[in-house]
């Protein structure tokens, strides 16, 4: 036969720390290869219209660039355009020659007349012409840059 439960006895001592289950950091190991290239990303958004262009003037030879200009500013280097590139603050040569897109087609002529072009010799001056001009022809004031037109 068996008697009663007595009541419960003291707490017992806390027993020493057991040894640690994680060891020591290694070093760190050797990078991997480079992995596969990833897909495309997605097409982004169409930019806009850009600041266009600013056509400064012709120049002879590249060394005659300004050392400064703003974001549009360009020059013809003799048939070559240069402009200006902010994030390079500089000049650079963009194009030679500078050529746009195809035009249509335009309609069909009635003839050609033909013109005769001169450079006015160096001391006449409008309305007085060369000896040898003609009716018609466009007489090139280089002086000023004017083109006249002999009338009858």
């Amino acid at each position: 036969m068996r008697g009663l439960n007595g009541p419960p006895g003291p707490t017992g001592p806390i027993g020493p720390t057991g040894p640690p289950g994680i060891g020591q950091t290694g070093a760190m190991g050797p990078t991997g290869p480079v992995g596969p290239t990833g897909p495309p990303g997605p097409r982004g958004a169409t930019g806009g219209i850009g600041p266009g262009l600013n056509i400064k003037g012709r120049l002879s030879s590249a060394n005659l660039l300004p050392l400064w200009g703003e974001q549009g500013d360009a020059y013809f280097v003799v048939d070559d355009l240069w402009a200006w590139v902010t994030d390079d603050n500089r000049f650079v040569y963009v194009s030679s020659p500078l050529r746009g897109w195809p035009g249509d087609t335009g309609p069909q002529g009635t003839g050609v007349k033909p013109v005769h072009l001169q450079q006015i010799p160096p001391g006449v001056t409008p309305p007085a012409i060369p000896a040898n001009a003609r009716v018609g022809d466009l007489l090139w004031d280089a002086s000023n840059f004017t083109l006249w037109r002999v009338r009858p």
